[in-house]
């Protein structure tokens, strides 16, 4: 299907992945973490605990074998892993080229922009650098009592913003990401970085493609919708489902 359509006034964006390539920081990170904890990866790859928070990530994995304090310390560890490789980078060090451009565009376009990360909002400030100024709302892991692939991040944004869910479209490159747009009534756009287009497609991304530039043209492609701010009138202090 062609997208986005004239009623997107809004383009949410995950962060890792899309914006930023933080893959191999993220992998060395888990895969440091599991070594010194002798703890198996994931059937299905590292790469398949990526979209979720760190927190759930680390519950899924761990599947209660620890007691609240030594999984709060597990957490810590993980985090300070991420936080150093990722410190070796200047903020904003990590945009995949062609992000500025493509947030700048879609301003100039008349779109609304929120950023929805898992990420805590002190990585995702560092991650994204100068670029944090131009995006109008940033959802981080802090903001939300669930994370993907629940719905309440991207539902958040879309409140925040005062846009309706329908008048929305999700980019991401995680299979929970595409699960949590779409939970939340939402179109997406999937950038395969990090999952196969087939699992993309599978978790129910209406669009797949390569790369930012290939993005840039789907966004572009047609007029944004006329804005109103009813919806968020009505339900910035809504809880979320």
């Amino acid at each position: 299907m062609s997208m986005p359509h004239p009623r997107h006034r809004a383009v949410l964006l995950d962060m890792d992945g899309v914006l930023v390539d933080s893959t191999s920081a993220h992998l060395q990170a888990w895969a440091r973490f599991l070594d010194e904890h002798d703890l198996p990866p994931p059937p299905e790859g590292i790469a398949s605990l990526f979209g979720r928070p760190a927190a759930e990530a680390l519950r899924l994995l761990l599947d209660d074998r620890t007691d609240e304090t030594g999984f709060a310390a597990m957490l810590a560890t993980l985090h300070r892993y991420a936080d150093t490789l990722l410190d070796q980078h200047a903020p904003g060090g990590l945009l995949v080229p062609g992000a500025a451009r493509l947030v700048e565009d879609l301003l100039a376009a008349g779109r609304r922009l929120a950023v929805v990360t898992s990420a805590r909002r002190n990585a995702a400030e560092h991650s994204l650098g100068e670029l944090t100024n131009h995006i109008e709302v940033v959802v981080t892991a802090e903001d939300v009592q669930r994370g993907k692939p629940d719905p309440e991040p991207y539902l958040t944004a879309a409140s925040r913003l005062g846009v309706p869910p329908p008048a929305c479209v999700v980019v991401e490159d995680a299979v929970a990401g595409v699960e949590a747009g779409r939970r939340a009534g939402m179109d997406v756009i999937a950038v395969a970085s990090t999952a196969a287009p087939k699992d993309l497609r599978a978790a129910g991304a209406q669009d797949v493609v390569q790369d930012l530039g290939d993005l840039h043209g789907k966004l572009l492609a047609e007029p944004a919708a006329p804005t109103s701010d009813t919806y968020g009138r009505r339900h910035q202090e809504a809880p979320h489902e």
